[in-house]
């Protein structure tokens, strides 16, 4: 009976995590770049192992060999499962607006040269100094791992993004001048890659032994990247509908392990009666 109540109390447990990423997902709605997750469940399985005697055919005699069995013991939560789908593209024809239009996302860093993630939230700026930076202040790295800066008195209206990562300079009549400032680099999940979120709208990338990885860098256009549109931005990937049937799911779910939960709590009382 108390295997019972356990697992009951496991499912309510894995039916708070779904309800907490739902939640999650519906508040995002409107954050460029967001990524939908969802709540991993895996069954549960406590193995018992006994020792008991086994003829072995070749030898005729007996030995004792490990047998296992298990019952079910309900369910336990894995990590959040990042959906890596691209969401609706919106026009803001904002110069330092960007968006991916393929699986690349850009590379950021901060001042001290250490890697601070990846994102599609294309909505960058300008710091007092120039640099290329995020929303919060990290900096958007080229394809040799340095920050993107622009020259002295150049303006982020005059700055021209190719589909593949090159930023240039665009004069007032429209034509391009001699000024290169770097190549912005993607970076492409591999195979056996997935992403997990590190906060502020910030991924990183885990290996399948769930180390830590960097992930390969690559020029827009390339390997799957995808091209870069500059005065675009990628809205998230959540969609309303789906979110709220995962709510009713969550919420049966929850409802469900609720009631099976009370009914062992009075079964348990049952028996404590009948034993006085």
């Amino acid at each position: 009976m108390y295997g019972e109540m356990r697992t009951s109390a496991l499912g309510l447990k894995a039916s708070e995590l779904r309800l907490q990423a739902t939640g999650h997902n519906v508040a995002n709605v409107n954050t460029h770049g967001f990524r939908r997750q969802e709540a991993g469940f895996s069954e549960l399985i406590q193995q018992h192992i006994r020792e008991q005697p086994v003829l072995r055919r070749d030898e005729a005699q007996l030995e004792s060999r490990g047998v296992e069995f298990g019952r079910p013991q309900g369910l336990r939560a894995r990590d959040l499962i990042v959906e890596d789908r691209a969401g609706a593209y919106q026009q803001t024809d904002r110069p330092l607006d960007l968006a991916v239009e393929g699986r690349g996302f850009f590379v950021l860093g901060n001042g001290r040269g250490e890697g601070m993630g990846l994102t599609r939230d294309g909505n960058f700026r300008l710091d007092d100094a120039g640099f290329l930076t995020s929303h919060d202040g990290f900096y958007v790295l080229d394809s040799v791992g340095e920050p993107l800066q622009l020259p002295d008195g150049m303006s982020a209206r005059e700055i021209a993004i190719s589909p593949t990562g090159e930023l240039g300079r665009v004069h007032d009549d429209g034509t391009d001048g001699a000024v290169e400032i770097g190549t912005l680099a993607l970076c492409v999940p591999e195979s056996g890659q997935t992403l997990t979120p590190l906060g502020d709208n910030r991924y990183g990338l885990l290996a399948e032994d769930d180390t830590q990885v960097t992930g390969e860098w690559v020029q827009a256009g390339t390997e799957g990247a995808g091209e870069i549109r500059q005065g675009v931005l990628e809205r998230s990937n959540v969609h309303l509908a789906i979110e709220m049937a995962r709510l009713i799911e969550a919420q049966r779910s929850f409802q469900l392990n609720s009631r099976a939960l009370s009914t062992s709590d009075q079964m348990f009382e049952m028996a404590l009666h009948l034993r006085r």
